[in-house]
């Protein structure tokens, strides 16, 4: 077996599997080192690689073939990123009504009033540079 607790892997020596996950199964590697891997995955999909949960578990329903513990974890993770993003839309719906309700508000004044500001700064900013 290859050192258990490797950078990399998830749950140490069994490749993103629970430890008592019933599929994991003792088989050689390309460079004749034995080590766990699940079963049910295909072969070549051998390692779950941790670096990213995203990679790992990102397209579960194209992944027929995955032993019990990885769906759950998978589904975990789904359902983790579309609570954020529920949360991130909600934010941003806020913060366009803001930005709307202040057009708006504008809008009802009179346009006429803002261009006049707009103006008048102008005037004082022309003002300024034939000082100078």
């Amino acid at each position: 077996m290859h050192r258990q607790g490797q950078i990399g892997y998830a749950n140490a020596g069994n490749n993103g599997c629970a430890k008592n996950c019933s599929e994991m199964v003792l088989k050689k590697v390309h460079n004749k080192r034995r080590t766990q891997k699940c079963a049910q995955r295909r072969a070549g999909k051998a390692y779950i690689r941790r670096t990213d949960l995203r990679e790992a578990y990102g397209n579960v329903e194209r992944r027929t073939e995955m032993c019990r513990g990885v769906q759950i974890r998978a589904e975990a993770y789904r359902y983790e990123q579309r609570r954020t993003g529920y949360e991130q839309r909600q934010d941003a719906t806020k913060a366009y009504s803001e930005r709307t309700k202040k057009v708006q508000t504008k809008m009802e004044t009179g346009e006429k009033e803002a261009h006049g500001k707009l103006d008048k700064m102008k005037e004082s900013e022309r003002g300024k540079g034939e000082k100078s």
